[in-house]
């Protein structure tokens, strides 16, 4: 049984325990938060057996196999170095790191010490995106040429929109149709290019960019405090992808095939549904506790170059942008 550390008590590692509660040959086994009332009541709502005062106390529980870091984005890399040198596997939610220096600083140091790490792309591990994989590499709509993918929520004033936080619409929400797109693109785009509008603080609260693939295109929007309409569509010489509703963490995707033009619409749809239970986490911690459970220090879907990549393209988006963080 992989014993599970929850570093914070937030939102974020409520919906993650709720799925980890799902999984099997994996307990929910500590909970760590810097206010211990806080951990205690964590661990007494999911039936953890330890709560800690501090992340420093659960670091020293040698009985734990692996933290989950559901922290906001400047603690990641001192809470994933903490664990990684207390000898923990780490799942470090996205962003993994604020820039792709410390994005690499983890990388390096895990594959050093010989631990699993992962940054938390729960979007990967879904049976919608792998049926939309599925329908690609059968070649269900051609040769996909163009997609474009939108995520962008009411936040509220909240840590998102705080430079002090390492916040923005970029890494909160376009991290998901940014490494979505990578999925299907692939990480060797020609060009990236993108505009943004900034808060008082520096913040992006909402951007538009385009990846060039020479012979593909993707158009991607993202917001914090800006509703959008949140779909993805994937448009092929033969076909579409649909992936609407939640679609970083879906549960329906419309496949359109035929023909279609202004005067003939001779199209055949199909629908793959997943009406899965909790909050979907399940599916992302599945996967890391049987990777962590076989000895394996990476996942062979979410990869540590992939999360490199992608903070290498955020990094580059960012500049375009005018967003400077501390860490940089």
């Amino acid at each position: 049984m992989i014993k599970w550390g929850i570093a914070a008590t937030g939102n974020i590692s409520n919906q993650f325990v709720q799925g980890l509660k799902r999984i099997k040959g994996g307990e929910f086994y500590a909970v760590a938060s810097r206010d211990l009332s806080k951990a205690e009541a964590f661990a007494k709502k999911y039936g953890a057996k330890k709560a800690y005062g501090s992340y420093e106390a659960m670091a020293a529980d040698k009985d734990i196999d692996i933290v989950y870091i559901g922290t906001p984005n400047d603690s990641h890399i001192t809470l994933a170095k903490l664990y990684l040198n207390a000898g923990k596997n780490v799942l470090c939610e996205k962003p993994m790191g604020v820039n792709a220096k410390q994005t690499a600083e983890m990388a390096k140091l895990a594959k050093k010490k010989s631990l699993f790490l992962m940054e938390g792309m729960w979007t990967r591990f879904f049976p919608v995106t792998q049926k939309v994989q599925a329908w690609l590499a059968e070649g269900k709509i051609g040769t996909p040429r163009f997609m474009s993918a939108f995520f962008g929520i009411e936040s509220g004033e909240n840590w998102r929109k705080s430079f002090a936080l390492s916040g923005g619409s970029l890494l909160d929400v376009g991290i998901y149709p940014l490494a979505f797109t990578m999925l299907v693109f692939g990480n060797d785009y020609a060009a990236l290019k993108g505009m943004s509008l900034n808060n008082a603080e520096g913040i992006d609260e909402v951007n538009t960019f385009i990846m060039d693939y020479q012979d593909r295109l993707a158009t991607i929007a993202c917001g914090v405090g800006q509703r959008m309409h949140n779909r993805v569509y994937i448009e092929g010489d033969k076909g579409r992808i649909k992936v609407d509703g939640n679609w970083w963490h879906p549960k329906r995707a419309v496949l359109t095939t035929g023909v279609q033009d202004v005067v003939d619409y001779a199209e055949k749809k199909t629908v793959f549904k997943d009406n899965y239970p909790s909050t979907g986490f399940q599916y992302e911690a599945q996967h890391v506790n049987d990777c962590v459970a076989k000895g394996l220090t990476e996942s062979p879907i979410m990869p540590l170059s992939d999360s490199v990549a992608i903070a290498q393209a955020m990094d580059a988006l960012r500049k375009e942008f005018g967003v400077v963080y501390k860490e940089d």
